[in-house]
């Protein structure tokens, strides 16, 4: 869901977050430097958000790899 109409109508939280910070990214390059402070605070917040709710990849170590190879070894 790339518009924020679309993710604000059927999207889950996260999209409309997604949704949100690239329109306020969008709506940045048109704004007077007297407003770019505020754009940029909401864009940094809304990003720390999302960030938040974005499942974590564990990256995998030495011991998932023996693991995984040991179960697939028998």
């Amino acid at each position: 869901m790339a518009d924020l109409a679309s993710a604000a109508s059927g999207g889950s939280h996260l999209e409309i977050l997604k949704a949100l910070r690239t329109r306020l990214i969008v709506a940045m390059d048109d704004a007077s430097p007297g407003v770019m402070p505020q754009y940029a605070k909401q864009i940094s917040d809304i990003s720390r958000e999302i960030a938040e709710l974005e499942p974590v990849q564990e990256e995998a170590n030495d011991v998932d790899e023996f693991a995984d190879a040991f179960a697939s070894a028998e």
